[in-house]
C-alpha cells in the first residue's frame, strides 16, 4: 500500500471524494496508488498534498507514490 492510499484511507475518503477534492480522475488516483503511474508532476503533487492536508514529501519520493 503507498503512503497516498493509507492518507485517503485514514481521512476517511473514498478515491471518488479525493478526486474532487484535488481536481483529478479517480483514475489517476488509482494509477498512482498502485504505483503504475509514473513520475507525478509538482502541480499533481500539490494539489494531493493540499486536499490530504500534508506535504507533497509526505506522499511522494521524487515525483514517485511511496
Amino acid at each position: 500500500m503507498t503512503k497516498l492510499e493509507t492518507l485517503r484511507k485514514a481521512a476517511k475518503l473514498r478515491r471518488e471524494e479525493l478526486a474532487a477534492k484535488s481536481g483529478l480522475s479517480v483514475q489517476t488516483l488509482y494509477l498512482y496508488e498502485t504505483r503504475k503511474g509514473g513520475k507525478a508532476g509538482i502541480p499533481t503533487q500539490r494539489a494531493l498534498a493540499q486536499a490530504l492536508g500534508c506535504t507533497p514529501d509526505a506522499i511522494f519520493k521524487d515525483g514517485v507514490a511511496r
